[in-house]
């Protein structure tokens, strides 16, 4: 669209802690060319939040994104407390 010509005012991108992608090319581009971004997702979709601690597990009766996602980022959870707590990087 840049190309075409097409001005651009904002560009709303999915942007957290966990995911910063934006951060490789798209802030310095948007930087470069005026346009504003509108990141969303900013808590990782909650997941950074109090929301899902001590959640059961979404329950669905096929794949579903939310249930799938939500495993995906308990997992990880777990592995990063487990790598910080034998680092000591974590209060007892």
């Amino acid at each position: 669209m840049w190309d075409a010509g097409v001005k651009i005012a904002a560009n709303q991108i999915q942007y957290s802690l966990l995911d910063r992608r934006p951060e490789l090319y798209m802030n310095e581009f948007c930087r470069l060319h005026g346009i504003g971004l509108l990141p969303y997702g900013v808590m990782a979709g909650g997941f950074l939040s109090d929301r899902y601690l001590n959640a059961e597990v979404p329950r669905s009766p096929g794949p579903n994104v939310v249930r799938v996602v939500y495993l995906r980022w308990r997992c990880c959870c777990r592995r990063w407390g487990r790598l910080l707590n034998g680092a000591g990087l974590l209060p007892a």
